[in-house]
């Protein structure tokens, strides 16, 4: 879903509230499926931001993602800051080097 800022919790749970009520006024229950390879035990529902910078437009457009899960997802948390964290570390080795 679009919104209209790159963070914020009370953003990414407004969303998901805005979702879930979309999905019960049209009695959506079933979504495409999706698989990740992380689990944990305590949470429903996972959402996240992202920026997009579009060719040719001044300013970036931010999506907010919202996953539900079967099983809990708060090892997804601990997955993307591992791979942001290896993202960053081969940028800044790349940077280095030139």
């Amino acid at each position: 879903m679009e919104v209209k800022a790159d963070r914020g919790e009370p953003l990414v749970l407004e969303t998901m509230r805005q979702i879930m009520a979309a999905r019960a006024i049209h009695n959506v229950f079933r979504m495409t499926e999706s698989r990740l390879v992380v689990s944990s035990d305590n949470m429903k529902l996972f959402g996240f931001i992202t920026r997009n910078r579009q060719t040719g437009l001044p300013n970036p457009s931010f999506a907010c993602h919202v996953f539900e899960c079967n099983v809990s997802a708060e090892e997804i948390c601990s997955a993307i800051q591992t791979a942001t964290k290896l993202a960053f570390q081969a940028l800044m080795t790349d940077s280095n080097q030139t």
